[in-house]
């Protein structure tokens, strides 16, 4: 089995794809520290590396087929990313939702505690929400032009959790409770 996790930002998706694996003994993957790996390796925040992918779709490509191929060529393992769930059609396709202001202070919190090097530094939540805002609409943007999709279309979703007021542990619960109903 393959779970690909998909979500807003500050809505879990890391932590719960380590506590996932962690407890099924599977690797995990993140399309989110790949295309940090990218930005960092030019020299650019996240945010400037989103911005140069909006002109460079190779960029979105080389993410997407690694995703593709993982699923094409590898079993049991878990993937987040926000559109991993299009390139792998037979996983099990959870989307974790959170509240806007609960995300920005989770992604607040985890900056000021060295949270991750591709980030920008945001002094408010406000900052957060902001570049957080700007994300989703490129990202929308290019995945509808590129794929004809939305990134988050619950339809296409086996699970939908809203993580904003319970743990990450209760999150991993409901999906390995949806992982015994799928088998």
């Amino acid at each position: 089995m393959i779970i690909t996790l998909a979500g807003y930002a500050g809505s879990g998706k890391s932590t719960v794809r380590n506590l996932l694996a962690e407890k099924l003994g599977w690797p995990s993957y993140s399309m989110g520290d790949l295309f940090g790996k990218m930005a960092q390796e030019k020299g650019m925040t996240i945010e400037e590396f989103n911005s140069l992918s909006e002109t460079r779709e190779d960029i979105d490509l080389e993410i997407d087929n690694y995703a593709r191929k993982l699923g094409e060529t590898e079993n049991n393992f878990i993937m987040d990313g926000w559109i991993a769930w299009n390139f792998i059609p037979n996983s099990l396709k959870v989307f974790l939702n959170v509240d806007e202001e609960e995300a920005a202070k989770r992604i607040l919190t985890h900056a000021k505690e060295g949270g991750r090097e591709d980030e920008p530094d945001y002094d408010t939540t406000e900052d957060v929400k902001t570049a957080v805002r700007k994300r989703v609409g490129s990202h929308a943007s290019r995945f509808m032009e590129y794929y004809g999709i939305k990134w988050n279309d619950l339809s296409k979703m086996d699970l939908v959790v809203d993580t904003t007021n319970i743990s990450p542990e209760e999150v991993v619960s409901q999906i390995i409770d949806k992982m015994a109903d799928s088998k």
